[in-house]
């Protein structure tokens, strides 16, 4: 719930730019209560990083993605 209001209140500036761009949320439910988990798996299936963001719009790093994927599947 702390992750929640958190990124209610830091994140709303992205919000607000978001749906200047078109994107409007239209769904609530209890995922709003849970956090964002990014995992990266190799081509084996193996888990390579865990990232546990500490609110809701906390996520991996876009580039940080990018990277692994040249780096694993090139």
């Amino acid at each position: 719930l702390g992750g929640m209001l958190k990124g209610m209140v830091l994140r709303l500036p992205t919000l607000i730019r978001a749906m200047f761009k078109g994107y409007f949320p239209h769904e609530a439910s209890s995922r709003f209560l849970t956090m964002p988990l990014s995992l990266l798996v190799d081509e084996k299936g193996i888990i390579q990083l865990v990232y546990a963001g500490k609110d809701e719009g906390d996520h991996l790093p876009l580039e940080q993605i990018t990277l692994f994927a040249r780096t694993q599947f090139n």
